[in-house]
């Protein structure tokens, strides 16, 4: 009686385990992280007090495009920001190139991007109170940001 309580003690947590190792097609896209030598990539900033969490992660959406979605509020603009690693490497800290490229418009043009970047945040300002998502494009000679609405 007791082995066999044991052993089905043992397959329930294997199968608990193997559901929450199971993350499906996002993460598995956010794992391809070529395009920033292996390192994971992360929207830092003011909606998520600059921290480096999985909610924050970016995921690929296509070839060299990546995405991270933040929560925002009207009221609290406009946000400063940025992409980088968990270790704000040079090389995957992404601000603005130029400090006239410094501001992200909702729908504008990409701003440019310097990847070796220490104090060059970007700003943004939302519209409206709601989710924005943040988009790191390293297609082209230069990486570019942008931002858009769902």
């Amino acid at each position: 009686m007791f082995k066999r309580t044991v052993t089905m003690m043992l397959a329930a947590g294997t199968l608990v385990l193997g559901g929450c190792a199971s993350n499906g097609g996002a993460e598995q896209a956010a794992a391809d992280n070529s395009d920033f030598g292996g390192k994971s990539i992360y929207l830092r900033g003011e909606m998520n007090d600059w921290m480096a969490t999985d909610e924050s992660k970016v995921v690929k959406v296509a070839d060299k495009l990546y995405m991270a979605k933040g929560t925002l509020k009207k009221e609290w603009a406009p946000y400063k920001f940025k992409f980088a690693d968990s270790g704000w490497s040079c090389g995957t800290n992404f601000g603005y190139k130029s400090p006239s490229d410094g501001v992200a418009v909702l729908g504008g043009e990409p701003v440019p991007v310097n990847p070796c970047s220490k104090y060059e945040d970007m700003k943004f300002s939302p519209e409206a109170d709601g989710v924005y998502e943040f988009y790191l494009n390293m297609a082209g000679e230069t990486p570019s940001v942008y931002v858009k609405k769902p």
